[in-house]
C-alpha cells in the first residue's frame, strides 16, 4: 500500500542536483564570457601578448577550458535528468532572464574596460560634462 502511494504522489519539481547543475552552468557560462572578453579586452592577467584586435595569456586558455568542460558536464546532467522527470517553466523562465542579465552584464564589462583605461590615463576627463567650458 505504502509503495503504491508513493509512485503515484506527483514528485517536487527540481530536485536539489538539477538546482546545482543548473547553478553550475550558468556559472561556467559566466567564466567563459569573462575569458572572451578578457581575450578581447586584456584586464585579468598583467602580461599579454597584444595584437590590434586581442591581448593573449596563457591562462586565458585554462579558464576558456574550464568554463568548457564545466558546461558540458552540466548540459549532460540536465539533459539527462530532464528526460527522465517533467521540468516547470519556471526554471526555463529563470534561466532566460540569467542568461539575459549575464549578456548585459558582458557587455557593460567589455565596454567599460576602455573607458576605464581612458579615464586611468588622463585621455579622458569629466570637463565634457560642462559642455566644454571647462578650460575657458
Amino acid at each position: 500500500m505504502l509503495d503504491r502511494t508513493l509512485k503515484t504522489t506527483p514528485t517536487v519539481p527540481g530536485p536539489f542536483l538539477y538546482k546545482l547543475s543548473l547553478s553550475g552552468f550558468v556559472i561556467f557560462l559566466a567564466l567563459t564570457l569573462l575569458a572572451l572578453v578578457d581575450f578581447r579586452r586584456g584586464f585579468l592577467f598583467t602580461d599579454y601578448v597584444r595584437s590590434p584586435y586581442s591581448a593573449y595569456h596563457p591562462g586565458q586558455l585554462l579558464i576558456l577550458a574550464i568554463g568548457a568542460v564545466g558546461l558540458l558536464l552540466c548540459y549532460q546532467f540536465l539533459k539527462s535528468f530532464e528526460a527522465r522527470e517533467k521540468i516547470t517553466g519556471d526554471y526555463v523562465r529563470a534561466l532566460t532572464y540569467i542568461l539575459l542579465g549575464l549578456l548585459v552584464v558582458d557587455l557593460l564589462t567589455y565596454r567599460s574596460v576602455p573607458a576605464a583605461r581612458a579615464v586611468a590615463s588622463g585621455k579622458l576627463g569629466a570637463d565634457w560634462l560642462a559642455g566644454g567650458r571647462a578650460g575657458r
